[in-house]
């Protein structure tokens, strides 16, 4: 669709067939449709870039979770030792 586009654009069929003319035309018609095909590739490029960030973003995320989950836990335990060492103690008197 883009090639007929360009082509049409570039008004080919008003030079004679095998013609310098026209295979400049051509020249010019590929390297326009070079130019859209790196530019899309660079746009995937750039879109595949910034799915590994996000999924990055989101794994630092779920780690960090993780780590405060953990040091919530390590905490719980600490004060519930804390709390069956006063129990005891209060237990002795």
């Amino acid at each position: 669709m883009i090639m007929c586009r360009e082509v049409l654009v570039s008004e080919l069929f008003n030079f004679k067939p095998q013609s310098p003319e026209r295979g400049k035309v051509w020249e010019k018609i590929a390297q326009a449709l070079n130019a859209i095909k790196q530019k899309c590739t660079k746009d995937h490029d750039l879109k595949e870039k910034e799915l590994d960030l996000r999924k990055r973003e989101v794994e630092l995320a779920v780690d960090r979770q993780a780590q405060a989950a953990e040091q919530q836990q390590t905490m719980m335990k600490a004060f519930m030792s804390q709390l069956q060492e006063q129990a005891q103690q209060q237990q002795s008197l």
